[in-house]
């Protein structure tokens, strides 16, 4: 192999210079792709953060249900009017709806048939 010459050593330091120019044009873009990366993560960041404030305040609102059971001792039966008990619960109504037999007996009336 030849012994370097001028011209060759001129080429090589030309070449590395046009490599060095290359790595650091990639670099500076990777750099700025970087930052427009954070700028866009950090205005997602702060949208997220408005919009849980927004919800949370959005959430005080809406009113909290009462889920107490009502008592039985605040229910009202139409049919007796006795407090306690619902009007398909009722003694009264069982009582007056029980088969009548011996004096109490009802004749049932007769059937027509008209089919």
């Amino acid at each position: 192999m030849a012994p370097p010459t001028r011209n060759n050593s001129r080429a090589e330091a030309n070449q590395m210079h046009i490599e060095h120019v290359k790595m650091t044009d990639t670099i500076n873009i990777l750099a700025m792709e970087r930052k427009a990366l954070r700028h866009q993560h950090a205005k997602k960041d702060y949208l997220i953060a408005r919009l849980r404030v927004r919800i949370a305040s959005l959430e005080q609102l809406i009113p909290i249900p009462n889920h107490a059971p009502r008592g039985k001792s605040t229910v009202t039966c139409y049919e007796c009017g006795v407090t306690g008990h619902y009007s398909n619960k009722c003694p009264m109504k069982a009582a007056n709806n029980a088969p009548r037999t011996g004096s109490n007996a009802v004749p049932m009336p007769k059937r027509t048939s008209q089919r």
